[in-house]
């Protein structure tokens, strides 16, 4: 059995290669990419390509990508 993690841990950041090495280290093989632009801009050809790179370096899947419908996601429920 493999396990996986979402990078929504850190959503309130921009996704990182410290982000996936950090998950990596702790024994996870599989990433769920929390997909809103502000944490990962999946528009971005250049970012996918950095990203697959720092997959690749660090030896862990893409496993799923949970897609949002908003733009950003953020904690605050202040409204």
């Amino acid at each position: 059995m493999r396990c996986g993690i979402s990078t929504r841990l850190a959503h309130d950041q921009r996704l990182a290669c410290e982000h996936l090495i950090e998950i990596a280290r702790h024994g996870f093989e599989a990433i769920e990419l929390f997909a809103t632009r502000s944490h990962f801009d999946y528009r971005n050809p250049s970012d996918i390509n950095t990203l697959a790179r720092w997959l690749d370096e660090i030896r862990t899947q893409l496993y799923s990508i949970h897609a949002l419908v908003a733009e950003s996601y953020t904690s605050d429920t202040s409204g």
